[in-house]
């Protein structure tokens, strides 16, 4: 959904409750907490395994969502974005440390980006 707005408008962090929505463990999608707790209780690996599964699977939205843009005749910077998140899986860690922090792949929150970061940059062409 966010990459949907993000080439659709524009995107803002409104820091306020707007659905009645609870998150709770047991779902499927949305936002995992994460906590040197949760490293611990799972292990190094376990929490390694868990996220490249997270950026395995935001690959391949990336790939239907570009797909689906493209054989729909959508042009545009933003689709070039996706273009660019999609090879940036091929290409060396350079490249994709720039993308990092060049195009914004980003996510929200300190750990979760220093997390993504590393395996993102460092582990993202064996994903």
């Amino acid at each position: 959904a966010s990459l949907i707005a993000h080439i659709y408008g524009k995107v803002i962090f409104i820091d306020k409750s707007l659905i009645l929505y609870r998150q709770h463990g047991g779902n499927q999608v949305g936002a995992k907490k994460i906590s040197i707790r949760s490293a611990f209780n799972h292990g190094i690996k376990g929490s390694y395994s868990n996220v490249l599964k997270s950026i395995q699977m935001t690959k391949n939205q990336s790939k239907l969502l570009y797909d689906d843009l493209t054989a729909s005749g959508f042009i545009g910077k933003e689709i070039d974005v996706i273009e660019k998140y999609n090879k940036s899986f091929d290409a060396n860690f350079i490249f994709r440390f720039f993308c990092f922090f060049k195009s914004g792949f980003k996510k929200y929150g300190l750990k979760r980006n220093l997390i993504f970061f590393f395996v993102y940059v460092f582990c993202g062409k064996s994903i």
